[in-house]
């Protein structure tokens, strides 16, 4: 199995506080993964503590990037259908945000279906992005497992997403309602694999034990102290020296 993490935009960088993520997510991960095992896609050179990242090129950018402000996350999708068409993953692979961390080991076999992914759980409809309806399950896409068989339900999600100028999360649940051969290929996981910092209190209540994945912004203060409790003590030394760094004086970006 893979764990992908993807990174790419036109200014060939990380800004501070996703590059202290990254490092905090990667000396996490090793606690959980083989080296080898840690994919990075970059469009810029990179390597952290013995990972180094593989390269894409720029046209893997998703063209939202320039209409949302969240489009850099679409992104994500065109390096998985190039990275599948190229065989550069041809096992089951977890990808997820930078600050989605693994909290504890994974069953794989769990794990049934082409594509497997949370919703929002508990959460008002009417605080996401409208899709001009109500849909259930609404995705989010901050944490999803899937197999090399996916390929074709990641084009077209692509085709959806530059069609109508989607968030990839949006047009995953678009297609769950729309199209019964998606719907029977993705299978929607506990809150255990995705436990954010929406509705934490209500979504804690339902979320399986242990969790997997927590899933919270570790540069914001407020959430960090609410999430500490979550996440190993080791992981909160990392987070607390990375997220130092960043803010000392003259700290290079």
């Amino acid at each position: 199995m893979k764990n992908l993490l993807v990174y790419i935009n036109p200014y060939h960088r990380f800004n501070p506080e996703h590059k202290a993520m990254l490092e905090a997510q990667i000396d996490n991960s090793l606690n959980y993964w083989r080296k080898e095992d840690i994919l990075l896609v970059t469009n810029f050179p990179y390597e952290y503590n013995g990972v180094i990242a593989t390269r894409v090129l720029d046209n893997l950018i998703s063209k939202t990037f320039y209409v949302y402000p969240r489009g850099i996350i679409n992104s994500e999708v065109n390096v998985i259908v190039y990275l599948l068409e190229n065989k550069i993953i041809n096992e089951l692979t977890w990808v997820h945000d930078f600050d989605a961390f693994q909290v504890s080991p994974f069953d794989f076999t769990v794990i049934k279906k082409d594509l497997a992914m949370t919703d929002y759980g508990i959460y008002p409809p009417n605080k996401l992005q409208s899709l001009k309806g109500t849909f259930k399950p609404r995705i989010n896409f901050g944490s999803i497992f899937f197999k090399p068989a996916s390929l074709d339900i990641f084009k077209l999600m692509l085709e959806r997403i530059n069609k109508d100028n989607l968030y990839a999360e949006d047009a995953a649940t678009l297609m769950i309602k729309e199209d019964n051969n998606v719907k029977e290929r993705i299978q929607m996981l506990n809150q255990a694999y995705n436990f954010g910092i929406r509705c934490h209190n209500d979504n804690f209540k339902i979320a399986e034990r242990p969790l997997k994945v927590v899933h919270f912004p570790p540069d914001n203060p407020r959430w960090l102290h609410k999430f500490r409790t979550l996440i190993s003590s080791q992981l909160n030394s990392l987070i607390d020296e990375k997220f130092t760094n960043i803010h000392q004086p003259n700290q290079a970006v």
